[in-house]
């Protein structure tokens, strides 16, 4: 359905997935709970009422378990960074697209979508086709103990970093700029901490190679998350508000913001300061801004050029986003140091 029609991705699917298996799902919850004296309450989800446990973080609210053996990647070829692969064992299909939607690799996804959806209903033949190179994507469950997006690792900062390190913040005066800057700048300097005294940093990586720059947003935003609760601040990750979207928005208040963006040293951090951060600052209508670089090699010139950039703005009186290194490479245990 993700490739087929609009509007359709892995959040639809994983919706109506999740609605299809409530039965299921119920039972293996009010297993649990009856092993280990969970309370549950009776509850109506859609027209069907439910037996489940009640959600103590959030009243009037209940949860379901999930196994982790049928939890999975969604799904294959939602998006269109995976469609080439799902049609590249069928000459014919890509052939039959690419002649309807020229080049297709500057269509739109609305286009390849139409141009596939299109081709593919023209006979019984060209659908099972499509569906055949589908399901023999050989779907694995998520591995937990590679935890390679750090699915996992958001449940762990989440969780254990208040308690296993915790950080007195000064509540706001009030909800200024000035103080919303300060709230944030203090719990990005224990992030920093965290990552490069606390071991934090086996979170950024996958053996030697490291992780996404995804996987490393979802350990900032379980760090920050769990300080910006107790000070009655908003993070709300990937916004989008018109220029793309930045990584985290802070707030406090309605003109109280502050974006993040965070850039792996390997990656594109001159454009992503040049140009990337301002678009956002531009479409969120604010000039409070941090840009984050985590540190974890490759990093060559990058650092000086942006410093380089932010002098030129301020000496032109323009304003200019702050920069926080985290170094985040890894390092030899303290025996062998």
């Amino acid at each position: 359905m993700g490739v087929l029609e609009d509007d359709v991705g892995p959040d639809t699917i994983s919706d109506m997935t999740t609605n299809s298996l409530l039965g299921v799902l119920q039972e293996i919850t009010l297993g649990f709970c009856r092993k280990y004296s969970i309370p549950t309450g009776r509850f109506m989800l859609g027209l069907d009422e439910y037996e489940l446990p009640i959600n103590p973080l959030a009243s009037g609210h209940v949860f379901l378990l999930v196994p982790k053996d049928v939890l999975r990647e969604l799904p294959v070829a939602t998006d269109w960074s995976d469609i080439d692969r799902v049609v590249q064992h069928n000459a014919v299909l890509r052939k039959m697209v690419n002649a309807m939607i020229g080049n297709i690799a500057k269509a739109t996804i609305k286009q390849k979508k139409r141009a596939l959806k299109a081709i593919a209903l023209q006979s019984e033949g060209t659908f099972q086709k499509l569906v055949t190179d589908i399901l023999a994507g050989h779907l694995h469950g998520y591995d937990f103990g590679k935890d390679k997006k750090n699915v996992e690792a958001l449940r762990e900062t989440l969780t254990s970093t208040p308690k296993n390190f915790p950080l007195y913040i000064a509540r706001p005066a009030a909800p200024s700029v000035p103080e919303l800057r300060r709230v944030v700048n203090e719990i990005t300097a224990q992030f920093k901490h965290l990552i490069e005294n606390c071991d934090l940093s086996r979170l950024l990586w996958d053996g030697s190679t490291p992780k996404s720059e995804k996987s490393t947003q979802l350990v900032y935003f379980g760090v920050a998350d769990s300080y910006c609760k107790a000070n009655n601040i908003d993070i709300s990750p990937e916004v989008h508000s018109g220029g793309g979207p930045v990584d985290f928005k802070f707030s406090t208040g309605y003109a109280g913001r502050l974006l993040i963006e965070l850039k792996l040293s390997k990656g594109k951090v001159v454009q992503g300061y040049e140009e990337q951060l301002e678009t956002y600052k531009a479409a969120a209508q604010t000039e409070e801004a941090l840009f984050l670089i985590i540190d974890v090699g490759k990093m060559g010139t990058k650092l000086t050029k942006i410093k380089k950039i932010q002098e030129e703005r301020f000496s032109k009186g323009e304003r200019a986003a702050d920069i926080v290194v985290v170094d985040a490479k890894r390092k030899p245990s303290a025996s062998k140091r």
